[in-house]
């Protein structure tokens, strides 16, 4: 098996969501950024400004240089600054303390940065940190470095001699005076198995789990000190291991990064943690101090800087201490190197289509899923963005190389779109005109869960025209599943209208109560609870259907279960928070850094577009027709309405660019009188029920007979606006352009066993459908609707329908399918098949690189048939429409007689083709062609 990265469509994904980047503002905070995001010329100017620092005097009285005031200072107080409380506040205080000497002895301007040793944690020692550049790296192993003795590096024998600081010379070893050339010595450790370089300490995985299992100070600075702290230490070896360990210049990059970390842990919650210290302290000599560590501990420095309270640096943003760490939760290491190999940062669509822009990603499935669970942002995205087929492809990589060619701990109910017992957020999406009045109309049944001022167990079924009813209701959205859940029938009918225990409900159930109540709404309507389900032979399922449009638009808002897939799940998800938000990162460009916000252009479509809820067909009329929509995903809340869209990380409503049509679905708003497009036009109207269609048969029915009345609720609020008349799927004005319906190429099935809707309707087979196109002149259609019938099974107009027919006038034309030998592969419904009209062949090569048959040919349902009926001359085509010019398309019915004692023909499909030559001859008379009368269901007679 080839490895899962090799996939077009994984790779084209990737390249989409790496490349889709938008510059930022820089915040007026200083923002300490990572060494690889520096440019050039920034870390050149950071070297240059420490090697400054070393030319420079001592300032605490020693003979030696500035530089090594540090090391001095952090070997001598080496016993009171680790492994007590006092070690991230020091350590703080110390990298602050030597980032003002940078800028104020030394002319320093640029960013202070750290080394985000995580995006390394697999192999430490090919970190760029350490490149060997003159200028701009900081050098790599220290020769023969390593460990040469039992306990700790000897750092006298391993000089770096390489990078800008080759033979760079310090002053002290431990606590005694000793000159001595900088020294390194990678290991993998003393009686560590944390794999090379010790990276399983400080991996992203690990991180996380430091951050987020830490719940007080003294946990969190415990571990990091003892864990990651201590492995780079020990990793990097030479210098950086003892109690002088700023001799080695990666020190304060390799602390600024613990910096961050506390500062991110901060973050999390900034309420508590702001001040939230605590701890052990040891005295000078190193003996544990009885005192338990305070806030108003001072923080010694011997000079290099004022001492101070602890207090005082517990925030970073005082007139003491004034900076942002990067507030980055994880990009991991191969993403960062997709986003480096990047010089555009923004390609073009067609661009994007190219293969040579395709960037290898990760090797296999362990390695994806481990940066997904580690929370790295574009992982996430691409994760979010694949099926459950394409996951598993993932998960069953056998990791060969690629070549070039919803709420963790906290209640949901804390989300940005409500207040805690008040309504919700965002009023002035609340002050639409409601199709009908609340207080006039109600369903024929309700769930009641009780007064809201008191608390509730249970809920019952109630009639609101004899239970007196007030307020708004809620819906519920949600997927059935393949297990039985708990549901109305005939048997339990009177038990429900008496009391319904919480604990009897399934959870989704219960969660979408709890929700509809903290929404300050008492009432909700659940398909399965307010339908007889059992019992009655579909007789209340047929009655309640036909007042679908009023439930939901009646309703004050649709609770969404997007992706739960049945009731026996729940509501609320965990989830990782730190993988939600789109990340800033600083990218070189040029001699300069940028700042780049990476966002996921398909966002609304992968979180909402695409989720479990909106793969049901029936869910279409709930989402179109609730004037509020409230997603519960499984990575976050979000919110559709008729005015806007947002999310828990959009909360101000989706950026321009993630609103683009057809992620934004809900084209209609409500008024007085009905709906309303939000551009206006007559043929503007009828291409909103396009989209509705192309929408609605790409999702899946549990029972195919269910086609046209999963879709009536939404045809009804169309009738409305269209003023028109609905005729199986269409509408009678603009028919003829509407029959050109197709298809979509690979999405043919079997013709279904159950009677639906006459062969001209779309609604008759099954598979995504490409709608006719709208947008075309009248002069340009070549057939006309004369008369049509259909018959209903109840008096809904807008339901199911138990046959019908249509008369069709146009050039009916003999027609022959020849297979194209060429191909011997094909999908379901896009044949490649020669034309034989009239006896004469029309089909021609296609100008493309495949050099297929035009016209194409795209059959309704997966037909093996169609050669045989050759030999029974029973096929014929219709040229339907057509559009002049050298370049011009022409589009033919294809049919099938199915009676020639009364004409009567079906639909099997539509052609197309283009060129004036191709569509010269398809307009030729011909002596033998008839004027038809195409009735679909089983038409009658032919019209000579």
């Amino acid at each position: 098996m080839k490895g899962f990265t090799k996939s077009a469509g994984y790779l084209a994904l990737l390249a989409a969501l790496v490349s889709e980047t938008i510059a930022l503002p820089v915040q007026d905070a200083p923002l300490r950024i990572e060494w690889r995001s520096l440019s050039s010329a920034a870390k050149a100017d950071y070297i240059s400004a420490v090697k400054c620092l070393d030319g420079l005097p001592s300032k605490i009285g020693l003979k030696s240089s500035r530089y090594n005031d540090f090391p001095y200072v952090h070997a001598q107080l080496n016993n009171e600054i680790h492994f007590v409380a006092q070690f991230l506040p020091w350590h703080r205080y110390f990298v602050h303390i030597y980032e003002t000497a940078l800028r104020d002895e030394c002319r320093y301007t640029g960013p202070m940065t750290y080394w985000d040793w995580t995006l390394d944690s697999e192999d430490m020692s090919k970190s760029p940190v350490f490149s060997n550049d003159t200028t701009i790296g900081f050098g790599g192993n220290g020769l023969n470095g390593g460990l040469v003795s039992p306990t700790r590096p000897n750092p006298l024998t391993m000089c770096v001699i390489d990078g800008a600081f080759a033979n760079f010379t310090v002053s002290y070893y431990t606590t005694t005076a000793l000159s001595h050339c900088l020294n390194r010595g990678f290991n993998d450790g003393i009686g560590v198995n944390a794999g090379p370089y010790e990276g399983g300490l400080y991996s992203p995985e690990k991180i996380s789990g430091i951050i987020k299992t830490s719940s007080n100070f003294s946990t969190f600075a415990t571990t990091l000190e003892n864990g990651p702290h201590g492995a780079i230490h020990s990793a990097v070896g030479g210098d950086l291991f003892p109690s002088t360990s700023p001799n080695d210049p990666l020190f304060f990059l390799h602390h600024v990064q613990i910096d961050r970390l506390w500062w991110l842990w901060q973050q999390a919650d900034l309420t508590n943690r702001m001040l939230d210290f605590s701890g052990r302290r040891n005295l000078p000599s190193g003996e544990a101090d009885t005192r338990p560590a305070s806030l108003n501990d001072t923080l010694p420095t011997l000079g290099l800087a004022a001492d101070i309270p602890i207090q005082q640096v517990m925030s970073t943003t005082t007139d003491l201490l004034y900076y942002k760490a990067q507030d980055v939760k994880m990009i991991c290491s191969c993403c960062r190197h997709v986003l480096e190999l990047r010089k555009d940062y923004a390609l073009t669509s067609n661009e994007r289509d190219g293969a040579d822009h395709l960037i290898p990603h990760h090797r296999d499935s362990t390695s994806l899923t481990a940066s997904v669970d580690a929370g790295c942002y574009i992982c996430n995205r691409l994760w979010a963005a694949l099926d459950i087929e394409e996951r598993c492809k993932v998960r069953q990589s056998n990791g060969e190389p690629t070549k070039r060619k919803t709420p963790a701990t906290e209640s949901p109910l804390t989300s940005v779109f409500w207040e805690d017992g008040a309504a919700l957020a965002y009023p002035r999406a609340f002050l639409l005109q409601l199709t009908f009045d609340r207080g006039k109309w109600y369903p024929s049944r309700l769930l009641d869960t009780g007064p809201l001022d008191q608390e509730s167990s249970s809920c019952r079924l109630v009639l609101p025209n004899i239970t007196p009813v007030q307020g708004s209701y809620a819906t519920l959205s949600h997927c059935w599943g393949t297990k039985e859940s708990f549901n109305l029938t005939t048997s339990n009918y009177a038990q429900l209208q008496q009391e319904i225990a919480f604990d009897t409900l399934p959870p989704l159930y219960r969660d979408a109560m709890e929700t509809s109540r903290r929404l300050n709404i008492r009432y909700l309507w659940i398909d399965s609870l307010c339908i007889i389900q059992h019992g009655d032979d579909f007789v209340d399922w047929k009655q309640e259907s036909m007042h679908m449009d009023k439930i939901y638009s009646g309703s004050f808002v649709n609770i969404s279960a997007a992706d739960a897939p049945d009731a026996n799940h729940s509501l609320f998800y965990d989830r990782n928070p730190d993988a939600l938000c789109p990340q800033i990162v600083e990218l070189p460009v040029g001699s300069q850094t940028n700042r780049f916000l990476l966002m996921d252009y398909n966002f609304w479509r992968t979180e909402v577009s695409s989720a479990v809820i909106n793969t049901r067909a029936w869910v279409l009329q709930e989402r179109l027709l609730s004037p509020r929509v409230l997603y519960f995903g499984q990575r976050q809340i979000l919110w559709e309405c008729h005015q806007k869209e947002d999310a828990e990380i959009y909360p101000e409503g989706l950026l321009i660019d993630l609103s683009r049509f057809p992620s934004r679905f809900k084209g209609f708003c409500h008024n007085q009188m009905g709906w309303r497009p939000r551009d206006h036009g007559d043929l503007s109207k009828y291409h909103y029920w396009c989209n509705i269609v192309n929408t609605y048969t790409r999702a899946k029915l549990t029972f195919p007979g269910d086609k046209l009345i999963a879709l009536s609720a939404v045809a009804k609020a169309m009738r409305v606006l269209l003023q028109d008349s609905y005729a199986a799927g269409m509408w009678r004005r603009y028919l003829e352009r509407q029959l050109m319906w197709s298809v979509a190429v690979g999405e043919a099935q079997a013709r279904p066993s159950v009677y639906r809707a006459p062969s001209w309707s779309w609604a008759a087979v099954d598979g995504h459908i490409t709608p006719g196109i709208m947008d075309v002149e009248a002069v340009e259609m070549l057939i006309e609707v004369q008369d049509l019938h259909l018959d209903y099974v109840t008096s809904d107009t807008t339901g199911l329908i138990s046959g019908g027919w249509l008369q069709l006038w146009g050039c009916l034309k003999k027609l022959e399918l020849l297979p194209d030998a060429l191909f011997s592969s094909h999908s379901n419904n896009y044949e490649f098949l020669m034309m034989i009209v009239n006896g004469v062949s029309v089909s021609v090569r296609a100008d493309s690189v495949m050099k297929e048959y035009q016209p194409h040919v795209y059959l309704d349902d997966n037909q093996q048939w169609v050669s045989t009926q050759n030999h029974r001359p029973e096929l014929f085509c219709m040229p339907a429409r057509t559009r002049p010019g050298n370049d011009g398309s022409i589009y033919m019915l294809l049919l099938q007689l199915k009676n020639g004692k009364d004409g009567t023909f079906r639909r099997i499909g539509i052609a197309r083709g283009w060129g004036k030559e191709l569509r010269e001859s398809l307009l030729a008379s011909n002596a033998e062609e008839i004027r038809a009368k195409d009735d679909t269901m089983g038409i009658m007679g032919i019209c000579r």
